[in-house]
């Protein structure tokens, strides 16, 4: 079996157990239970540390089930338990002082879970069974990955999610973003391979700098996503910082294809790089007209 895991303590390192029990009974799977025997023995130094003052834990590729016990690492700020086979993380979501969560190729099919939590700042939940709608109530959120998971619906609260800055909700079954979206500092937005074929509820985010919806066959219409300017005789962009955009042309009608070339060909406001090409708007300025008086 083969274990990756670092545990980091609050100061001071050593402590003695507060009662007889080893620490590491506590854990109801056995896989976790000897990683946490193994580890804290180690760095013990012959001397024996408390669960409460562990800040730093990752154990992937354990072969883990339950994250019974959990609960118990109260101080724990980074916890990484990727490649394993864990379904219930209730005792883990409500760790107090939790800020990186990485429960990435796991079991989990409930996104409920995740709400309301407002210490995290990073939480990866990549390659799950995450099933139907998620729903975005972060407070401190920066980075949420939910790339492979069985997602139909994102949506989020009026009240949250206002540090937000970068989604990746590729490779789900997404058929729509609920209106409304508030993301008011997202800057990354990744919806590659899913079914998306209305991008309007997220033209309130004009800090977006990164758009992906490759691959997605649902995606017909760019129209509203650069609307043509008829005093400029230029297209504009609903993103006015948009820098990146990837997207798979082929499944485009032909007006958003008429678009695209005429935007490749310098006809946008702003410069852009579009499937890897950069763009340099070939708008002409009219000089400044001088008033004499």
């Amino acid at each position: 079996m083969r274990w990756i895991l670092t545990i980091a303590f609050l100061l001071p390192p050593f402590v003695t157990f507060g009662g007889k029990k080893s620490p590491w009974k506590v854990f109801s799977d056995q896989n976790a239970r000897a990683a946490f025997k193994k580890m804290l023995t180690q760095h013990s130094d012959g001397k024996k540390v408390t669960l409460d003052r562990i800040e730093t834990v990752q154990i992937d590729k354990a072969h883990i089930k339950s994250t019974e016990g959990f609960e118990k690492l109260t101080a724990l700020k980074t916890l990484s338990l990727s490649y394993n086979f864990i379904r219930d993380v209730s005792p883990i979501v409500s760790l107090p002082n939790l800020r990186q969560l990485d429960l990435s190729y796991n079991d989990i099919t409930n996104g409920m879970v995740f709400m309301n939590r407002d210490t995290l700042e990073l939480l990866d939940v990549s390659h799950n069974k995450i099933k139907y709608t998620f729903t975005c109530t972060f407070r401190n959120l920066r980075n949420l990955n939910l790339s492979t998971n069985l997602i139909e619906q994102l949506q989020t609260s009026e009240q949250s999610n206002h540090m937000l800055e970068a989604i990746d909700i590729s490779d789900n079954p997404l058929t729509g973003l609920l209106p409304k979206l508030t993301f008011p500092s997202l800057k990354v937005f990744l919806a590659n391979k899913t079914f998306l074929k209305d991008l309007s509820p997220l033209f309130v985010c004009t800090t977006l700098e990164t758009l992906e919806v490759e691959h997605c066959p649902n995606l017909r219409s760019i129209e509203k996503l650069f609307p043509y300017n008829k005093v400029t005789e230029t297209y504009t962009c609903v993103f006015p910082k948009l820098k990146k955009l990837s997207i798979s042309e082929t499944f485009l009608n032909e007006k958003s294809k008429e678009i695209l070339r005429s935007i490749y060909d310098g006809a946008l406001e702003q410069p852009i790089t579009i499937n890897g090409k950069f763009i340099q708007s070939k708008r002409k300025t009219e000089p400044k007209k001088v008033i004499k008086f």
